[in-house]
């Protein structure tokens, strides 16, 4: 059984560019750990600066180890 983990991330608006940058390096190791990106917003009134990310997971186990993919 697949679950959704849902992140909001609040980023410094001048930095925004580079925040999109990073993003891309991110999805492509959380991809090779198994996760998948089902959706990824950002917010075009009010805080620009707000992005939302929607992330399935095999299971709650499977957060552990696209964590330890990371670092």
């Amino acid at each position: 059984m697949s679950i959704n983990i849902h992140t909001t991330l609040e980023v410094v608006a001048a930095r925004r560019h580079q925040f999109m940058v990073l993003m891309k390096r991110i999805q492509a190791i959380q991809t090779e750990a198994g996760w998948k990106l089902v959706g990824s917003f950002q917010q075009r009134t009010g805080k620009f600066h707000t992005f939302l990310h929607i992330w399935e997971l095999e299971d709650f186990n499977h957060h552990q180890t696209g964590l330890d993919y990371c670092f």
